[in-house]
């Protein structure tokens, strides 16, 4: 009687349980998932400052090409080298192109539509390579609308990433709207941008709900 009385309350116990949390499983986070998502954050916000800083830099470095740029006439490809304000360096190609895509030599304020960049940066903490359009790069539009992907490496992480749809004003002014995607295995990070230096970054790891807020001026986060 006293065995059963027991399996009874255990039960019972267990029933209340389920009942309380609605069946979710609770996953409890170790020290090494812990290590994997700050890493993990620590990219996204590295790759964040750094890129505003390549593309603001080749957008500016592209209009005026620099002494050193040369041209490939075979491909339509210049490729240049700079350093950043960060204090990384950069290689990086550029191609112009007219509002039908047709290549361009030289960036024309009025019938060049287009910039096409490839390249890599690289610093102490990692490197990023880049795959981009800019559009709206013609003299009568005052905003760039940036698309395109790459990957990154972060203090031995990797990851891949996307870029949609970000706008920012010709006039120096932070991203004011789209969206940067993040991918490291089967964890997606997203940074939407708001037109300020400070930018939230939002993900899911092992089923629980991340936020953090990313300052694209130092690449610090809280």
């Amino acid at each position: 009687m006293k065995n059963s009385f027991m399996k009874g309350m255990v039960l019972s116990l267990m029933v209340t349980v389920l009942i309380m949390t609605g069946c979710k499983k609770v996953v409890v986070e170790d020290q090494g998932d812990a290590a994997t998502r700050d890493k993990l954050e620590g990219a996204v916000a590295y790759f964040s400052s750094s890129m505003f800083n390549v593309l603001w830099n080749s957008y500016q470095t592209a209009i005026d090409l620099p002494a050193g740029a040369s041209y490939d006439s075979s491909t339509g490809w210049w490729t240049f080298s700079m350093l950043l304000t960060t204090g990384e360096s950069a290689d990086i190609n550029i191609q112009f192109q007219d509002k039908n895509k047709n290549q361009q030599k030289y960036y024309n304020p009025f019938s060049t539509y287009y910039i096409l960049m490839e390249g890599e940066s690289a610093g102490s903490l990692g490197t990023i390579s880049y795959d981009l359009q800019m559009s709206g790069v013609q003299a009568s539009s005052d905003t760039l609308i940036i698309n395109g992907d790459g990957d990154i490496s972060y203090l031995g992480l990797s990851a891949s990433y996307e870029i949609k749809n970000m706008e920012v004003k010709k006039s120096g002014a932070y991203p004011s709207s789209g969206s940067l995607e993040v991918i490291f295995n089967n964890t997606s990070v997203t940074v939407s941008y708001n037109g300020t230096q400070n930018v939230t970054a939002t993900y899911t790891f092992l089923g629980i709900s991340y936020s953090f807020t990313i300052n694209l001026a130092t690449g610090d986060i809280s």
